[in-house]
């Protein structure tokens, strides 16, 4: 449900679409004024679709021990995230590309 209504938390960046532009860009911050208008917690994952970006967005919590746990620490999340170097695109790009044409994983 868009309202807020029918969910606790919204996924508020996308690590793939920070990197690509303007554009997606707006909607991770427009996720995230969401989150914000809404009092929801936050989400953020890398999105990764090769090695080299896994890790590059995290959500940093305090120990949990049970889904109700997790729920409630949630909100006390700290977003982590970092760009990909040029080199880190370069061959995250060729990793992908080269893993739909030759079946290979990087």
């Amino acid at each position: 449900n868009v309202d807020g209504e029918l969910t606790d938390k919204i996924f508020q960046y996308n690590k793939s679409k920070a990197d690509s532009g303007l554009k997606e860009k707006q909607v991770n911050i427009a996720a995230q004024v969401f989150a914000s208008e809404k009092n929801l917690a936050i989400m953020v994952g890398s999105d990764a679709h090769s090695w080299v970006e896994l890790g590059s967005a995290t959500l940093l919590l305090p120990e949990f021990n049970s889904a109700d746990e997790l729920r409630r620490v949630l909100r006390q999340g700290i977003p982590s995230t970092r760009s990909l170097t040029t080199a880190e695109h370069f061959f995250s790009s060729a990793s992908i590309f080269f893993s739909k044409i030759f079946s290979w994983n990087f």
